[in-house]
């Protein structure tokens, strides 16, 4: 579980009328097991660190990405930094990757590839496509890549790399990342804030996007969709990082989107790995004006008449999304890398959530959103939450 930072107040907002969802309960889940990842300024690790424990010496392979056929016939794609800590891979090939397919990845240029095949294949609903790859070498290894545009993200976790387990391939430009180790010094999770008492429900749901057809959550649907929104303080900081990486501040939205679309990915690769059929789907991102002035990111967010990014509401309705997230710079003086209401299963009108931008990349939207669908901490672990709940 993410260790919370401290207990948050609760938030006095009332919930929103004609909200979109009411979520399918379920009896146990694993997904908040993971712990945030963090896009960092730092490269891969120096080219002579020392040999830990479980860490492999490299193998002669190139450092470019290629693509070719094992002896199997299997299609290949190998993907490592090169000297400067840059990965780079013609973002085309993806396309070609089918279910059974085989991908090498490091995220060091000293050390061997570990190998990955590919065990399933999504889309979401703003053009991104992400595979779901499993390790034929160690059974704790697990990595998701994204592709939308040309623009290219991946997160693996892996014990071949010595201390460094987290990983994040984050994308500087079309086609170019650098991965970086999760940072060790995150803050935790704001907590899980209940949410005032207020009325039921409408009965009218939203769609969900369940096997391509739009469906009501109790007629099957198998995926919440998702609506995510960005500050401007983000795109700054975003085209910051592109600049100081070589990259084109221009491609700042494209780096945010293939991000954003990998925090969805992986919400839907903890549930399946917690033996869930649901998942979770990007449908609607795009940057919404707040200048992340004061505190209480989250309560503004979900307000419908505050002033504050009231016009999200409006946008979640066209899109048919049912639940949000805003992703800020900051977090409003809290303390946090993320923080949602604590729902009951059947509460869309509280079902928002608040990333910290540098805590994306890995598991951080999976966890909030559990909180969404009635999920607390575990017993002990803080955040507002008194006792394990079973969601």
């Amino acid at each position: 579980m993410i260790p919370a930072a401290q207990e948050t107040q609760q938030v006095k907002t009332r919930p929103r009328p004609g909200a979109a969802l009411a979520f399918v309960r379920t009896t146990a889940i694993v997904m908040m097991s993971g712990v945030a990842l963090t896009a960092t300024a730092r490269l891969a690790a120096s080219s002579n660190p020392p040999m830990d424990r479980g860490a492999r010496p490299a193998r002669p392979v190139a450092v470019t990405t290629v693509a070719h056929t094992d002896a199997e016939g299997a299609s290949v794609v190998d993907l490592r930094p090169d000297h400067r800590g840059v990965a780079e891979i013609d973002a085309s090939r993806l396309g070609r990757l089918a279910v059974g397919d085989a991908i090498d990845l490091s995220p060091r240029a000293d050390r061997a590839s570990e190998r990955f095949t590919v065990s399933r294949i999504g889309q979401d609903g703003i053009g991104s496509t992400w595979w779901r790859l499993d390790s034929t070498e160690f059974e704790e290894s697990q990595a998701v890549l994204v592709e939308r545009r040309g623009f290219v993200s991946a997160w693996m976790q892996s014990p071949a790399f010595g201390n460094d387990f987290e990983w994040m391939f984050r994308s500087i430009g079309r086609g170019r990342m650098i991965p970086t180790p999760k940072a060790a010094d995150l803050p935790g999770c704001g907590g899980s804030v209940t949410p005032p008492m207020g009325p039921e429900p409408p009965a009218e749901l939203a769609r969900m996007s369940g096997l391509g057809e739009e469906e009501c959550s109790g007629c099957g649907a198998l995926d919440a969709d998702i609506a995510f929104f960005y500050t401007p303080l983000v795109l700054e900081q975003v085209e910051t990082n592109l600049e100081a990486t070589g990259g084109d501040p221009e491609d700042a939205p494209d780096v945010i989107a293939v991000r954003v679309a990998g925090e969805t990915a992986r919400a839907t690769v903890a549930m399946e790995n917690s033996a869930l059929p649901y998942g979770t789907r990007l449908v609607h991102l795009s940057m919404v004006e707040f200048d992340e002035d004061g505190e209480n990111f989250l309560g503004r967010f979900a307000g419908t008449d505050d002033g504050d990014m009231d016009e999200i509401h409006e946008i979640r309705d066209e899109v048919g999304a049912d639940a949000c997230s805003l992703v800020t710079l900051g977090d409003g003086g809290a303390g946090y890398c993320g923080v949602a209401y604590l729902g009951n299963g059947d509460s869309p009108g509280f079902a928002f959530s608040n990333l910290v931008w540098g805590c994306t990349g890995g598991l951080v939207f999976a966890h909030e959103f559990g909180h969404n669908l009635g999920c607390c901490h575990a017993s002990g672990d803080g955040g507002g939450c008194d006792d394990a709940t079973d969601c």
